[in-house]
């Protein structure tokens, strides 16, 4: 029993067709792939539209880069979220890729909203450098308080990020691309081999790689997760999720 969460407005002559709720209902129960498939396009989009409405504040700081220069390492105070404007920037933990930033992508994200030391290093690896915005973590945590919905889309993201650092520091591997890996890396922490991650596991996985972190955001991090409501992370959730990862 949602509402909308967003305006849609046609720009020129539309013909769309009317789906009701409970026709729609009716087709995702018959099919557990397509639920799978619309659950995480919804969260996508949310998450997408955080990262457009804090990147379009007009609060931020130009900074510049060299390849090779580092925006911030692991450790260093998190005073700033930032955006990249151009080239390109590496995001790693513990000398793992954890992700590649891209034009238009936010990283910081931890440590702007909880006023901690940042828990990854970026660092620019364009050769024509980059160029960045830098929002204050006290100014990012104002939108976020004014806003409930903000608030709830972009803690989301954080959380689906933080989970990759952690499973990157604890297979010892950069992030997983291919279905290969991303199986490997789900075994990997599967230690029962059950084909699905507790939240108990999952605890223990998110403390090893940040012993600070409050167990309520380790069951938000899971629900992140579930798109199932089975209370666990499942490997189709987990293939689902991470086989087409759009960051945002």
């Amino acid at each position: 029993d949602r509402t909308y969460s967003s305006t849609v407005r046609c720009v020129t002559p539309c013909h769309l067709i009317e789906v009701p709720r409970d026709e729609f209902e009716k087709y995702l129960s018959s099919d557990g792939e397509a639920r799978l498939s619309v659950e995480e396009t919804d969260r996508h989009r949310r998450r997408e539209r955080a990262i457009a409405t804090l990147r379009s504040k007009k609060v931020c700081r130009r900074r510049a880069y060299r390849q090779g220069d580092a925006v911030f390492h692991a450790g260093d105070d998190g005073d700033n979220l930032y955006f990249l404007d151009e080239g390109a920037v590496d995001i790693s933990v513990e000398g793992y890729r954890v992700r590649a930033l891209t034009r238009g992508e936010m990283t910081g994200e931890h440590a702007a909203f909880y006023g901690k030391p940042y828990n990854v290093t970026a660092r620019c690896v364009s050769s024509d450098g980059c160029k960045l915005r830098a929002m204050p973590s006290d100014v990012l945590r104002a939108l976020l308080d004014f806003d409930r919905n903000l608030h709830q889309y972009y803690k989301d993201l954080m959380l689906r990020r933080d989970f990759k650092k952690a499973l990157c520091a604890a297979i010892g591997k950069t992030f997983p691309t291919t279905v290969e890996d991303i199986r490997a890396a789900f075994d990997a922490i599967d230690a029962r081999r059950t084909g699905e991650i507790s939240f108990e596991r999952l605890r223990e996985i998110i403390l090893q790689f940040d012993s600070s972190y409050d167990e309520r955001d380790i069951r938000v991090m899971l629900e992140s997760h579930d798109l199932t409501k089975s209370q666990s992370l499942t490997w189709e959730e987990f293939l689902r999720i991470y086989s087409i990862d759009k960051e945002a």
